[in-house]
């Protein structure tokens, strides 16, 4: 099982109060980077080695890739919040979490994938 942030949201301006298109939703192959000084899991955290890379990869390039790994899909879901504020317009609506005013446009997503006749052992 995966759950993740769905990458609709990777394309709004993360530091901006509004909604507004920063980045493209599709794939490209240079990465984004930029600097931190702490995590997403801890703002506050020291840490050494602050530049980050990422790659936008849409729903269609994971799905297809678990398709390509002759995995079968058994669910795919799609939320209107997330475990932690990447927007500063959201707001937190449970204790852990957080979502965008309004009608909530999707911030995490999953997808359950199971290669064919496995067997636990």
């Amino acid at each position: 099982m995966l759950v993740v942030s769905h990458p609709f949201l990777w394309v709004f301006d993360d530091e901006s109060e509004e909604l507004d298109v920063k980045y493209s939703y599709w794939h490209d192959k240079s990465p984004l980077s930029w600097e931190l000084d702490g995590t997403y899991a801890d703002e506050n955290a020291k840490i050494a080695n602050k530049k980050s890379y990422e790659w936008q990869h849409t729903i269609s390039d994971v799905l297809n890739s678990l398709i390509n790994a002759s995995l079968s899909i058994s669910h795919i879901g799609e939320y209107p919040h997330l475990v932690r504020r990447y927007l500063p317009i959201a707001k937190r609506v449970e204790e852990i979490y957080y979502k965008i005013p309004g009608d909530p446009l999707p911030q995490t997503w999953s997808v359950k994938a199971i290669k064919p006749n496995f067997e636990k052992s």
